[in-house]
């Protein structure tokens, strides 16, 4: 879920991230989706010009988003989606990129494990 976070830098470093990793999610079958509120589709429009995210971007209503989907208020969230059901979920926090990229470094193991 992308559009608002606390710390515009961060939110792009995860994006940044996020793209990093993009195809060797999709060599393992992953495929990378960004949803957000309809409410916010100017900012996002904005953030993938600026950094080219080339994945696909859905807006939908907030009472969809935050009332069945998101498990917080605060963006970006990262949800891994296995079978219909959500294997991982994660939010950054602010201004620590170590947290991160530990995240991404065990997503992509627990994904190598499953093949």
């Amino acid at each position: 879920m992308l559009s608002d976070f606390k710390c515009d830098r961060c939110q792009l470093n995860e994006l940044k991230r996020l793209l990093k990793i993009e195809k060797e999610l999709k060599s393992k079958g992953v495929d990378i989706i960004g949803i957000t509120t309809r409410d916010k589709t100017d900012i996002l429009i904005s953030q993938r010009k600026i950094i080219h995210i080339d994945f696909p971007l859905y807006f939908i209503p907030d009472s969809i988003f935050y009332n069945e989907l998101a498990f917080s208020k605060e963006f970006p969230q990262i949800i891994f989606v296995s079978d219909g059901i959500i294997s991982s979920a994660f939010k950054p926090v602010v201004k620590d990129d170590k947290f991160s990229e530990d995240y991404y470094a065990s997503l992509l193991s627990r994904i190598k494990e499953q093949e």
